[in-house]
């Protein structure tokens, strides 16, 4: 039995990705009973993602899938044809993430940094000159750019 486990969803392969999910509970069914757990981090760049369960779940879990529970953060509705005269809506895949901590390199500590100059989400962040943004976070030019140009990069999905 483990506590921890590694997930990969489907529609997930990007840090960005991955990152909005941090948080949200996660839940794993095996006939009556329910063993919830909630992400707790990221584990590597292609959007897989760490589950800390309550209980340990059991080895069978391994390779079988678990429900996300809730809905995420920002989904577009698209409309599909099912049959003849009928349209079912689904939700589009990817998610834009709207949390700055969806961005590597950007943690709580640092996205309470960002608010006071005017980035509250990744689309502010996406929005702004990476010098001047820099200039006011005292920090490198470099490693605000490339803030930006993931918080750009993951608008575009």
């Amino acid at each position: 039995m483990s506590r921890e486990c590694l997930i990969q969803f489907a529609h997930v392969n990007s840090v960005s990705l991955a990152g909005q999910l941090i948080g949200r509970k996660v839940v794993w069914k095996e006939g009556k009973n329910k063993f919830i757990g909630k992400i707790v981090g990221l584990h590597c760049k292609r959007g897989l993602i760490r589950a800390r369960f309550r209980k340990g779940v059991p080895d069978q879990a391994l390779g079988t899938s678990v429900e996300l529970v809730g809905t995420l953060t920002r989904v577009h509705p698209v409309k599909k044809e099912v049959g003849k005269g009928s349209k079912k809506t689904e939700s589009a895949i990817p998610i834009h993430p709207t949390e700055l901590t969806s961005i590597e390199g950007i943690g709580v500590k640092r996205a309470e940094k960002l608010k006071p100059c005017g980035v509250k989400s990744v689309h502010d962040l996406a929005s702004f000159d990476p010098k001047k943004l820099s200039e006011k976070l005292h920090g490198s030019e470099k490693v605000v750019s490339k803030w930006v140009n993931e918080a750009k990069n993951a608008l575009k999905d």
